[in-house]
């Protein structure tokens, strides 16, 4: 959303409209972390959204915006209602989905640092992660990006992957940062691995030129959300515009 008011409560308005079990922010809700007024809007916009089914959420680098000296976004733990305790990363398991949320920005320069690697290597040795049907990657950069000149997403993500051999076993990544949908389904062996960007909640869009290092299936720059269904054999991605249209449209089959 990154402090794009107006955009955003349309946007939850359509969203509340559906019968979901649940929500995922994939970071950036604000413009300057460090504002209170900011997180306050973003509470007030989303209330109606959180009142009807949970929320998920990740910090972006602009929720960490007026930490950088401690690395720790006091406003995103207080406005997401995140235990002060609790890192900001974590997983979660709905049904045959199992979610894995990481956090690059607590870090500086950006990194997976060694006691999140250490967790994150238990994590996908976890009985109940190898045994979902669905595997999910959370994270706020993006391993590939077509959405401005000179970004192609991030090396140190695209490294983890191949570090923890996530390329055979997560079937979604979802990610934000840039601003706008982006979509990439890569098949490796007999498995395949969709990446999504989903960055248009409300911030400004990016604009021409891209960067083509790594070229994206598809590419809308406009405002939107995604939904997705899943069930045990398919998941079945719809991506919606401002005005209710369908973007993108996308189902995946488990062989």
């Amino acid at each position: 959303s990154q402090s794009g008011w107006s955009t955003f409560q349309d946007i939850i308005n359509q969203m509340i409209k559906h019968d979901d079990d649940f929500s995922i922010g994939l970071g950036d809700f604000v413009n300057d972390g460090f504002n209170t007024e900011e997180w306050a809007k973003f509470c007030n916009t989303i209330e109606p959204l959180v009142n009807k089914n949970p929320l998920f959420t990740l910090p972006g680098n602009h929720d960490y915006d007026g930490y950088y000296d401690q690395l720790f976004p006091k406003n995103y733990y207080l406005h997401t209602r995140t235990p002060i305790e609790k890192p900001t990363y974590y997983s979660f398991i709905k049904n045959d989905c199992y979610f894995i949320a990481l956090d690059p920005n607590k870090n500086f320069p950006l990194a997976i640092d060694p006691e999140q690697k250490k967790w994150l290597a238990k994590e996908v040795n976890k009985k109940q992660f190898k045994n979902a049907l669905w595997k999910f990657l959370l994270i706020h950069q993006p391993p590939y990006a077509q959405g401005w000149s000179g970004y192609e997403g991030d090396y140190f993500i695209r490294a983890l992957l191949d570090e923890f051999a996530l390329r055979q076993t997560i079937d979604f990544v979802l990610s934000g940062h840039n601003h706008n949908y982006e979509r990439k389904l890569d098949h490796n062996d007999e498995h395949q691995i969709c990446y999504i960007i989903s960055g248009g909640a409300g911030g400004g869009l990016e604009s021409e030129p891209q960067s083509y290092t790594f070229p994206m299936d598809k590419i809308v720059k406009k405002h939107h959300y995604c939904r997705m269904q899943v069930d045990k054999t398919n998941a079945i991605l719809t991506v919606y515009g401002l005005d209710g249209s369908v973007l993108d449209h996308l189902k995946i089959s488990k062989k």
